[in-house]
């Protein structure tokens, strides 16, 4: 009886809750060409603390990333069908239906186009269109968006739970007081 309620309390005590996650979201761009140029290939990495559920462009919180497109991004967004939209101001607009240009920027949509935001790990090619150079010319390419999820599962005690064992401990102490 008394390794029954030893074992309960233990289990108790360890519950599974989930660390803080980080979501990471790799671009790889490469083939990139246009207005008969061609561009060297580059990369973006966006790092959220969860997966990126809302639509519209962001200011990114880790500052300008270069690219080799005569500028750098400094927003960037996503809508409910897997596109994402870079940009290097304010001016563009990405919304669940398209993306409208606005000055320096390019915008990536999946093949075969999603139907929900990205919220799993994976791999998921495409294809990224937009300007470049000056004077502006419009060019295209391939991307590969890579999506880690380094959340963490740990097993913590929790304020309940230990609140839980004392009032256990409690119990079994008064009992044993009793019976003897």
């Amino acid at each position: 009886m008394k390794a029954k309620l030893i074992a309960v309390l233990a289990l108790l005590v360890l519950i599974t809750v989930p660390a803080r996650a980080v979501v990471i979201y790799q671009f790889d761009f490469f083939d990139l060409a246009g207005g008969g140029n061609t561009y060297a290939d580059f990369s973006i990495e966006l790092t959220y603390a969860d997966y990126v559920t809302t639509t519209g462009m962001m200011p990114l919180a880790t500052g300008p990333h270069a690219t080799s497109l005569g500028y750098d991004v400094l927003f960037a967004g996503t809508n409910s069908n897997g596109a994402w939209g870079f940009d290097n101001d304010s001016n563009s607009v990405l919304e669940d239906c398209c993306f409208s240009f606005g000055g320096d920027s390019f915008f990536y949509q999946p093949i075969p186009s999603a139907v929900d935001y990205f919220t799993a790990p994976g791999a998921f090619a495409g294809i990224v269109y937009g300007n470049a150079g000056s004077p502006l010319a419009v060019f295209d390419g391939s991307v590969l968006l890579t999506i880690i999820d380094t959340t963490v599962t740990t097993t913590v005690p929790l304020p309940a739970s230990l609140s839980l064992v004392g009032l256990g401990l409690a119990g079994l102490l008064a009992w044993r007081r009793r019976k003897a």
